[in-house]
């Protein structure tokens, strides 16, 4: 079970904005871990996108326990589960499109569960 979370500072301006991610298992936990958004677009959606496919990635490959997954951002868990519920869904219009994508393609996001939290 993990949390994620994004954020994004100076958001109302272009020029200056800059997002970053985290990921928090528990206290002193040696897989918590954070970082800048990579990508021109800076924006607090795409550090909570950032943060989900952070964790999706690191998730462990084949035998791995399904995760949990934890996010305030009820943006990001819907459209998570438009990506469980059907096969081919077109996310070029999805904010950020690039990380959707990537998330769409990796192998583990059929075993993840998701729980909003606020």
């Amino acid at each position: 079970m993990l949390w994620t979370d994004g954020a994004c500072s100076r958001q109302s301006d272009p020029l200056f904005r800059r997002a970053g991610w985290g990921l928090f298992y528990a206290p002193g936990h040696e897989n918590n871990s954070g970082g800048p958004c990579g990508g021109l677009e800076q924006t607090n959606q795409r550090g909570e996108t950032e943060a989900i496919h952070e964790s999706l990635r690191r998730a462990g490959g084949a035998g791995s326990r399904p995760v949990q997954i934890n996010s305030d951002s009820a943006y990001c868990v819907g459209r998570f589960a438009i990506l469980q519920s059907r096969e081919g869904v077109c996310v070029a219009t999805w904010d950020p499109a690039d990380l959707w994508a990537q998330i769409q393609e990796l192998p583990r996001r059929a075993e993840a569960a998701w729980l909003l939290y606020r």
